[in-house]
C-alpha cells in the first residue's frame, strides 16, 4: 500500500512538474512573440538561447533583425502569433527541451518604387518557393503579401521550470543547430 502511495506521489509531482514547465514556456513564448510583433530587438535577444550567440555575435544578430525589418524595399510586419502545441518536455544530458509549433501572419508590403507588376510577380514565386503557394497571398488592393507561417522553435531551460530560451528549428540552421542541439531534437527539422 506504501508503495502504490509513494508512485502516485511521484506522479502526481511529474504530472504538475510538467504543467508547470509548460505554462513557463507558454509565458516565454508570449514575451518572445511580443518583442517580434513590437520590433523590439534588443529584448528580443534576450529570448534566444545564448548558445546562437557563440556562431552569432548578439549585436550582429540585433543588426541582421533590424536590417531585415528596416528594409528599404518593402515593410514586413508579424501578426497573430500563436501557440499550436508544446511538446513534452525532455531532459537530455541534464538539459531540458521542449518543442513548440506556432503559427503567425507575415505581412510583406513592397514600397511604392518597387510595387512594379514585374517585382510583384518575382516576389511572389520567391514567398510561394519559400513558403508554398497555398500559404502566400497577395492583396493588389492593398498591395501585400500574407503569409500564413507554421513554424517550429525548441524551447530550451537548464532546470526544466524557469528561464526557457527559444531557437527556431529551421532546415536552413540544421549546421548550426548540430552544434548545440541534441539529435533528438535535431530530428523535428
Amino acid at each position: 500500500m506504501k508503495s502504490i502511495f509513494v508512485f502516485l506521489l511521484v506522479c502526481n509531482v511529474a504530472v504538475g512538474f510538467g504543467q508547470d514547465s509548460k505554462k513557463a514556456i507558454e509565458n516565454g513564448f508570449i514575451g518572445y512573440s511580443q518583442t517580434l510583433v513590437n520590433k523590439d530587438f534588443h529584448k528580443m535577444a534576450d529570448y534566444i538561447t545564448e548558445e546562437v550567440f557563440t556562431y552569432l555575435a548578439k549585436d550582429d544578430y540585433i543588426r541582421l533583425m533590424q536590417k531585415t525589418f528596416n528594409s528599404p524595399d518593402f515593410d514586413i510586419t508579424i501578426k497573430d502569433p500563436k501557440l499550436v502545441t508544446i511538446g513534452d518536455v525532455q531532459n537530455i544530458k541534464g538539459k531540458y527541451y521542449s518543442i513548440v509549433d506556432y503559427s503567425n501572419l507575415l505581412n510583406i508590403k513592397l514600397k511604392p518604387e518597387n510595387d512594379g507588376l514585374a517585382n510583384t510577380m518575382a516576389v511572389k514565386r520567391s514567398l510561394e518557393s519559400g513558403f508554398g503557394a497555398v500559404n502566400v497571398n497577395y492583396d493588389e488592393k492593398a498591395k501585400l503579401f500574407v503569409i500564413h507561417m507554421k513554424s517550429k522553435m525548441c524551447a530550451i531551460s537548464a532546470d526544466g521550470v524557469n528561464n526557457w530560451k527559444f531557437v527556431a528549428l529551421e532546415a536552413n540552421l540544421k549546421p548550426m543547430l548540430g552544434k548545440f542541439l541534441p539529435v533528438e531534437i535535431l530530428k523535428a527539422i
